[in-house]
């Protein structure tokens, strides 16, 4: 799957905000390798997967200001293309 549709539903935010914190422990190096697993991953098209990367791109885009996911309109969750 390429990407991911994302619909929200009740209590995402406490959710998205759990994975944040996660997230945020994290040593720069240690987010860049959860970065690459995230790739390798892929999407399964899970709702706890999107909460999941919802909040892994808030903390790249915070700490690297860059991340590998992006999210269209609020809803369409991707990865960037390969830089080639």
């Amino acid at each position: 799957m390429d990407g991911h549709i994302y619909i929200p539903r009740p209590g995402d935010r406490e959710i998205v905000q759990t994975y944040i914190e996660s997230y945020q422990k994290l040593e720069d190096a240690e987010l860049q390798e959860s970065a690459a697993n995230i790739r390798k991953r892929g999407f399964v098209g899970a709702h706890q997967q999107a909460l999941n990367l919802i909040a892994f791109n808030i903390v790249m885009k915070k700490r690297f200001n860059d991340s590998p996911i992006v999210i269209e309109d609020n809803c369409l969750i991707r990865f960037k293309d390969n830089p080639e």
